[in-house]
């Protein structure tokens, strides 16, 4: 199922690139917290981030 994101990189939904590459996307965000307010995406999709092993 595609993303938010996804369909940014993908241009279904309208953005602001600052830079494209192969690896990665940088467009303004939609609400800035202040001026150039940049996220940076990776095209390649990722189902969940990195785990940590609960303390012992």
């Amino acid at each position: 199922m595609p993303t938010l994101f996804t369909k940014i990189i993908d241009g279904a939904l309208p953005a602001r690139f600052v830079w494209r590459d192969d690896e990665v996307v940088a467009f303004l965000t939609i609400a800035p917290l202040r001026p150039g307010h940049t996220l940076v995406v990776p095209r390649a999709e990722v189902d969940r981030g990195p785990t940590r092993a609960p303390p012992s």
